[in-house]
This record gives C-alpha cells, structure tokens and sequence, in this order.
C-alpha cells in the first residue's frame, strides 16, 4: 500500500513539475505595439505607410528572415541585423491603393527564427 501512494506522489509531483515549466517558458517572448492598423478612407492612389514596432523580451537573438506581403500593392522593410534580448525594432509597410477600391483588409507574413507572426492592414479606399 505504501509503495502505491508514493509511486502516485511521484508521478504527481513530475507531472505538475513539466506542466508549471511549460506555463513558465518565456523564452520566445515578441511583444508587438499593434498587429493590426486600420488607414480608414482613403482616396484611391494613395500609398499608405505605417510601422509595426516589436520588442525581444526572450532571451534569445530574434532574426527577422523574411516580411513577406498578402498581395503585389505590399511593400515592406524591417531589420537586417539580429534583435538582441530587450532590444527593440519596427517593420515599416506601405500599402498602394491604386486601381482599387471599397474595403480592403491586406496582411503580412513575418517569418522569423521563433516563429511565423501575422500582421494586417486595412483601408476603405474612395474611388476618385
């Protein structure tokens, strides 16, 4: 009877160990300011512009590999170089409005060594 109950104890106790440690790990940790941005009307033609800003609360360098856009009026830029631990960085997109029109809702891709995060855009674009 004993050997039973410490045989329970134990596997309580290493179950609630490994199950306290996944809800602990942090260690991918990307905070981001907004992942979504609404331009509102906008007038057709327009090129639009706005920034993502993040910031590496993980302990690990964060590499952005690719920033890659939902459609060919997408634009992007973001940083190059690695994002230490604590540091902060920002993915600038422009959206192009020409040829389009009514609402739109466009996203962004970004693909990094901790993982795929998605970012949106949208527009009410006003024919001219």
């Amino acid at each position: 009877m004993k050997l039973k109950s410490i045989l329970a104890l134990i596997t309580i106790l290493i179950v609630n160990v490994n199950f306290t440690s996944k809800i602990a790990d942090t260690s991918s940790l990307i905070v981001w300011s907004k992942i979504s941005h609404n331009f509102g009307d906008i007038k057709q033609g327009q090129v639009m512009e706005t920034e993502f800003t993040f910031q590496n609360l993980s302990k690990d360098t964060f590499i952005l590999e690719n920033v890659q856009g939902s459609c060919g009026c997408l634009a992007s830029s973001w940083p190059k170089q690695p994002i230490l631990p604590n540091e902060k960085g920002s993915i600038i997109v422009k959206f192009d409005s020409q040829g389009k029109s009514g609402n739109h809702l466009k996203s962004f891709s970004v693909f990094t060594n901790l993982g795929a995060y998605y970012l949106e855009i949208k527009a009410n674009i006003i024919k001219n």
